[in-house]
């Protein structure tokens, strides 16, 4: 114990008109458990700002993904409205008997153009 004692605290001497004694102490269980508290606080805060970074940043990238979700969806609406004309023009040039070839080109065009407003407007989050 006196190897332990010597290690942690320098001793105090004690001078008395007999003579001088050295009196060796140590630490408490306590004080030992106390000293570890601030980097368990610390530990713990630095957890918990990390917890509140990710919520916040997961919620800023939710709030953009449904942004962009409904910009997709509004996209596809508008783009909806002339398509659904251009399929009309592609009757008329039929009935008026323009080159077959050119009818069937444009129809794949806006085939092509009515897939991708379709994906747009079904997109989900």
């Amino acid at each position: 114990m006196l190897r332990k004692f010597t290690s942690e605290n320098d001793p105090i001497e004690i001078i008395h008109p007999g003579g001088s004694q050295f009196l060796y102490y140590g630490n408490s269980s306590l004080i030992t458990k106390i000293k570890y508290y601030p980097l368990a606080l610390i530990a713990i805060l630095g957890l918990f700002g990390g917890l509140v970074y990710t919520y916040f940043r997961t919620s800023k990238m939710s709030a953009e993904s449904k942004l962009w979700a409904g910009m997709a969806k509004e996209t596809a609406h508008q783009i909806g409205t002339p398509l659904s004309s251009l399929l009309g023009w592609i009757e008329i040039m039929k009935l008026d008997n323009v080159d077959e070839q050119t009818v069937s080109e444009i129809g794949k065009d806006v085939s092509r153009l009515q897939t991708i407003a379709d994906r747009f407007s079904k997109n989900r989050l």
